[in-house]
Parts: structure tokens; C-alpha cells; sequence
């Protein structure tokens, strides 16, 4: 008995963790300033976020389908978790259509050297070169 309540946990543990990647694609497909965000921030909204999005699956799949189904995992908790990630994302996308942020921020990737693209690749094949005898 032990282990089927200690495998249930770790099964409901692993579908909220990975919640996470499903609020950051969420974010990501709905909000344009998360890519500049720092690591930090992009992490904890994607937890917050992940772990709405699977608790609601899982209190959704235990109503809906009877607690006793939820307990055994016998429930529809993976199908419910697409559901609501589907609908969260319709929701952030309704918000960003009807209220659009005032100010926005692009992230433009830095150049790796201020030498045009050209030049850059020139002294990156030389610098790849195999040296001769010669030279050494």
C-alpha cells in the first residue's frame, strides 16, 4: 500500500514539474517581452504558471471524473493538462489582443565581433587553420 501511495506521488510530482515547460511555452507564445527577461524571472513565472496550469488539470480531472479515478491514476489528468494549457493560452492571448502593452521591448542579439559578417568569417577560417611545420 505504501508504494502505490509513494509511486502516485512521484506520478503527480513528475506531471507538475513538468507543468513548467508547458507555462513557459504559454509565456512564450503569449507574452513578447519574456525572452528579456532575466533567467530568474522567466523560471518562477513558468513554475507559477506550469503549476496553475496542472493543479487545475488535476482538481478538473478529480471533479469531473470522481476523486476515487484521480487516486488510482486511472483519471484524465494528461488530456485535462492540454485542455487547460490550451485555454490559458487563449486567455494570455485575449489579454495581450485587449490591453497591448504600452512599450515594447526587442532583444536584438549582439554581434560576436564588430567586424562585418564577412570579415568575421575570414578570421574565424584563419584562426581554424592547422599550422605547418614551418610555423611552429
Amino acid at each position: 500500500m505504501a508504494l502505490d501511495q509513494l509511486s502516485l506521488f512521484i506520478y503527480y510530482a513528475g506531471i507538475s514539474l513538468g507543468s513548467l515547460s508547458l507555462g513557459y511555452l504559454v509565456l512564450r507564445l503569449t507574452v513578447p517581452e519574456v525572452r528579456v527577461r532575466t533567467e530568474e524571472e522567466k523560471l518562477g513565472a513558468s513554475a507559477v504558471l506550469g503549476a496553475v496550469i496542472s493543479l487545475t488539470a488535476m482538481v478538473l480531472d478529480g471533479s469531473l471524473f470522481g476523486w476515487g479515478q484521480f487516486a488510482i491514476a486511472q483519471g484524465f489528468t494528461i488530456p485535462l493538462m492540454v485542455v487547460t494549457t490550451f485555454a490559458t493560452f487563449l486567455l494570455f492571448k485575449a489579454y495581450v489582443v485587449m490591453f497591448p502593452p504600452q512599450f515594447l521591448t526587442v532583444g536584438v542579439p549582439l554581434p560576436k565581433s564588430a567586424l562585418p559578417p564577412m570579415e568575421a568569417a575570414k578570421k574565424e577560417e584563419k584562426e581554424m587553420e592547422m599550422p605547418t611545420f614551418e610555423k611552429l
